[in-house]
C-alpha cells in the first residue's frame, strides 16, 4: 500500500474504523470513520493505542475515542494527517481555526500539526481575544512554541503592564537576534518602540540581574554584527550595518560606560575600517547613511561634546584613521540629496573634534 494514495474515508483500503463519542455521551452521526493505521501513526497517541491492539486478527480494527472537542474540528485534525502525506505545509483558514485545532493536535501528540499551527500563528495578526486564548492554551498545553511568539506575547504584556518589565528577560536575545536579521518590526512593534522598552528595562530597578543580562545581549549582538560587516557575506552586510546603528543608539541610552566601550572598539578596529572601504560599492544608500550616522552622530559628536571621555591620543588617532573613510563613504552618496548634507556634517564633526586637540 502506498501511503501517498491513502484517502480519508476510503472503505476499501481502511484498516481502522474509528467511533467518535463526546464526553457528554453524544455519538457522531456519521460513525464510523474509515481510516488507515499508517496515517493515524502520525499521532503518537493513536500510534500507541493501535500498537496495543494490533494483535487482534479482525480487520478493520475497531477503535472508539471519547473526545471533549467538537466533532468537526477533531475530524479536521485527522484529515490534516492525510494532508501531510505530500510533505507540504498544512492548510488553515483562520486564526480561530488554528486555536481550535491546536489543543486537539496537542492531545493527539500530532507534532507536525503543532509545528504548523505555531508557524501559522507566528505569521498572522491576533486580535485581543485570540491573544488571550493563545496565552491560556500555551500555559495549559505545555507545548514548545516559537521564540517570536513568546516575544510577541511578552511585548504585549509589557505594553499593558510596564511594571512587569522583568518579563522581557527571557525574550531579549530573540528580539535582538531579529534586529540583526534585518527585521524592522519586532513582535509587531517598530524598532523605536522596542528600543524604548529595552531602555526602560535596563533602567528598571526591579531586576538588576535582568538589566545586566540585557546589556550583555546588546554587547553580544554588537560583536556579531561587527564580525558580519568584516566577513565576505554580502547578503548580511546591509542588515548588519542597519542593526549596528540601532544597537549603538540603544546602548547609548542604556549605559554610558558600555556605550563608550563599544565605540572605542568600533574606532580601533582596523579590519572593520578596511572592510567598510573595500565593500562600499555593494552598500545601499540606506546602509551608507547608517554607517555615517554611527561615525558622525555617535562617535564624532560624542567625542567632541564629552559624551565619550577619551585621552587626546585616542581622539587624534581617530581623526587620522577615519577621516578618509568618512569622506569615501560620503562620496557613495553622490547624486543623492544627502550628499552635501553628509559632507557638511563630516566637516563640522571633524572641526569640532579637532578643536579639542590644541596641538592640531
Amino acid at each position: 500500500m502506498i501511503e501517498s494514495l491513502l484517502q480519508f474515508g476510503d472503505r476499501d483500503t481502511a484498516d481502522v474504523t474509528l467511533q467518535l463519542i463526546r464526553s457528554d455521551g453524544t455519538v457522531y452521526k456519521r460513525n464510523p470513520l474509515y481510516l488507515h493505521s499508517q496515517i493515524l501513526g502520525k499521532s503518537e497517541y493513536y500510534k500507541a493505542m493501535l500498537s496495543e491492539r494490533w494483535s487482534s486478527k479482525k480487520r478493520p480494527l475497531e477503535v472508539k475515542s471519547t473526545i471533549c472537542h467538537s466533532f468537526h474540528k477533531y475530524i479536521k485534525c485527522i484529515k490534516l494527517m492525510y494532508s501531510s502525506q505530500s510533505g507540504k505545509s498544512l492548510c488553515f483558514y483562520s486564526t480561530d481555526e488554528v486555536l481550535a485545532i491546536l489543543p486537539i493536535a496537542s492531545e493527539l501528540l500530532f507534532q507536525d500539526c503543532i509545528q504548523e499551527c505555531m508557524r501559522y500563528l507566528d505569521a498572522v495578526y491576533w486580535n485581543p481575544a485570540q491573544e488571550a486564548q493563545l496565552v491560556d492554551l500555551l500555559s495549559s498545553l505545555q507545548i514548545n512554541t516559537l521564540p517570536n511568539i513568546n516575544a510577541r506575547l511578552a511585548m504585549s504584556r509589557c505594553k499593558s503592564h510596564c511594571e512587569h518589565l522583568e518579563m522581557l528577560e527571557e525574550f531579549v536575545p530573540d528580539m535582538l537576534s531579529m534586529v540583526s536579521n534585518g527585521e524592522d518590526y519586532i513582535c509587531d512593534l517598530p524598532r523605536s518602540k522596542v528600543e524604548n522598552l529595552l531602555v526602560d528595562y535596563c533602567n528598571a530597578n526591579a531586576s538588576p540581574a535582568g538589566a545586566a543580562k540585557c546589556k550583555s545581549e546588546l554587547m553580544k549582538q554588537f560583536m556579531v554584527n561587527m564580525e558580519r560587516i568584516k566577513s565576505d557575506d554580502k547578503a548580511k552586510m546591509n542588515n548588519s550595518c542597519s542593526a549596528l546603528f540601532w544597537l549603538v543608539g540603544v546602548i547609548q541610552r542604556c549605559d554610558g560606560i558600555l556605550f563608550e566601550k563599544v565605540l572605542k572598539m568600533f574606532c580601533e578596529d582596523a579590519d572593520l575600517r578596511n572592510a567598510l572601504t573595500m565593500n562600499l560599492a555593494t552598500y545601499s544608500l540606506g546602509t551608507i547613511k547608517d554607517i555615517l550616522d554611527i561615525l558622525i552622530n555617535r562617535i564624532l559628536k560624542g567625542l567632541g561634546n564629552g559624551e565619550i571621555i577619551t585621552p587626546p591620543p585616542f581622539r587624534l588617532s581617530f581623526l587620522m584613521n577615519w577621516v578618509d573613510t568618512m569622506m569615501d563613504l560620503s562620496s557613495g552618496l553622490i547624486g543623492s540629496v544627502k550628499y552635501k548634507e553628509s559632507i557638511a556634517r563630516v566637516d563640522k564633526g571633524i572641526s569640532d573634534l579637532a578643536d579639542t586637540l590644541p596641538f592640531v
